[in-house]
């Protein structure tokens, strides 16, 4: 393994960690290229990464728990928990916006359209606005694919609407400590110091620039 990895772990390149396990068994873990390029810190089995939308699955797993829960049926009309959302003409469910199949505009998109910029601050409020706005769907619900991160933010407010808590709250208590995953959470702080966190990279002109995250809204992401 150490020798597939030999191309990237250097100095001067970023990396990952990773872990090979069978039946539930560790048999080799480990960490290659520098999660921090400007004090050349290693990668290492404990090393902590933003996962952006690899997330979007516990916000799922989060619908299908609140169903068991008695508190949801997947299957409710999304105007239920957002009176704000205008009637299209067609019911858009909660299950619509788990498979990506509600026509909802992608916010990321509109907020680039609207002339803002990824490194500005992302407001949840502003966000609900800005989806709530659209005079229309992309398609009819179900009829279509098309990856939408407003189906998973809108799943992000829907969990703190009905619960009180945020996602990050409900994952914790359900799913990750449970679990003992203790260096796990949804990242609803971007001001929060993360211990052992990788920085993140862009190649830009073949030379490395560090991003800057501003991104702390959730669901979609985190």
């Amino acid at each position: 393994v150490d020798k597939l990895l030999l191309e990237w772990n250097k100095s001067g390149s970023p990396g990952g960690s990773f872990a090979v396990i069978k039946d539930g068994t560790v048999l080799y873990k480990g960490g290659f290229g520098y999660g921090n390029l400007d004090y050349d810190y290693p990668n290492a089995p404990n090393t902590v990464f933003y996962l952006a939308s690899v997330s979007k699955q516990f916000t799922a797993m989060s619908m299908a728990l609140l169903e068991e829960q008695g508190r949801i049926s997947l299957d409710d009309d999304i105007r239920k928990y957002f009176p704000e959302i205008p009637d299209y003409g067609y019911r858009v469910t909660i299950r619509n916006l788990i498979h990506h199949t509600s026509g909802l505009r992608d916010y990321l998109n509109l907020w680039v359209l609207k002339g803002r910029s990824y490194a500005d601050v992302f407001d949840e409020q502003e966000i609900i606005n800005l989806i709530a706005r659209q005079k229309a769907l992309n398609f009819k619900p179900g009829d279509q694919y098309m990856y939408s991160n407003s189906g998973y933010f809108l799943m992000a407010v829907l969990v703190k609407r009905v619960t009180g808590m945020s996602l990050r709250d409900y994952t914790n208590q359900y799913f990750f400590q449970p679990l003992e995953m203790n260096n796990t959470h949804f990242h609803d702080n971007r001001n929060m110091i993360v211990k052992n966190r990788a920085e993140s990279y862009v190649k830009n002109d073949s030379v490395l620039e560090r991003v800057h995250s501003s991104f702390d809204l959730v669901g979609s992401g985190g």
